[in-house]
Parts: structure tokens; sequence; C-alpha cells
């Protein structure tokens, strides 16, 4: 969604999401993001996104942000979840970065919009390109093999 602590800190990431319009298609607007922690992020941390959308969340619709790091594909999802205010406009996205979190830059790569009833969408948010660094040593990840056939 890394490092392990005894109490490990909150991250927050403040994510202003702008869709204008929920109807038939989403015309997302470009969104401003910006990291409000100065605490190094270590794997097995909570991470949280604040995200603040321009218009309501429609009743029953939600959202999700996959955040990953930069290098290698290690996707973690942020479900959308109640709103924090009546207005159904902020949104705490939290979850906990696995304990062998590859270290490095991470950022947003995408955020989902599902309207109620839907099982899969294309409809995404812009926003702007968060980044945040994940401390410790990077490590090898394979990036290639050879496949053969082999009749038995």
């Amino acid at each position: 969604m890394l490092f392990p602590r005894t109490i490990p800190p909150l991250v927050l990431c403040t994510v202003l999401s702008c869709p204008s319009a929920f109807a038939q298609a989403v015309k997302p607007e470009q969104a401003t993001t910006q990291m409000v922690t100065s605490h190094p992020i270590h794997p097995g941390d909570e991470v949280a996104l604040r995200i603040k959308l321009n218009d309501p969340l429609p009743p029953g619709a939600h959202f999700f942000a996959r955040i990953t790091p930069v290098k290698v594909s290690e996707n973690l999802d942020l479900n959308s979840g109640e709103p924090l205010n009546a207005d159904r406009k902020e949104f705490l996205l939290k979850t906990k970065l696995p304990a062998g979190a590859y270290p490095g830059e991470w950022h947003i790569e995408v955020i989902y919009l599902f309207l109620d009833g839907s099982g899969w969408t294309s409809g995404t948010l812009k926003f702007n390109d968060l980044r945040f660094t994940v401390e410790g040593k990077p490590y090898e990840v394979p990036n290639n093999a050879t496949v053969t056939l082999e009749n038995r």
C-alpha cells in the first residue's frame, strides 16, 4: 500500500482532486498535491492521503488511489471509505506499507472513480505528481526471464 517500528508515524499527503462532472463522462481538472509531513517514511509505517474533491462524491460512489514505487511495480490501493465531512468532498485514505516495501521514491499512479453500481471503471481523477521517499537500501528485482517450451 513497509518499515517496522514500535509506533509508526502517520504520514499525511494532501491531494486536491477536481472532477467536474459525474453524469456520463467524468471530466477531471488538474489537482494539486503536497506532502504535509517531515517524518521519514519506513517499511511498515502508515501512509495517509488527504483527498479533497471540488464536487461532492455522489451517494454510492467511491474511489481509490493506487500508490507504487517509481522504479518497480508494487501497487497498493487505498479505498476512499466514508467522507470526513457532510458535504462528501474530503476523504482520508490510509494504508500500512508492507515490511518488505521497496525503498526509494514512491508516487500516486492513478486514482480510479467508481460510480454507484459499477464493478470496474476507466474513470480517473487527475492530480498533481505527489511523490514521497521510503527509507531503506534498494535491492535487485528481476526484470527479465528466458522461457522455453519443454515437451515431456
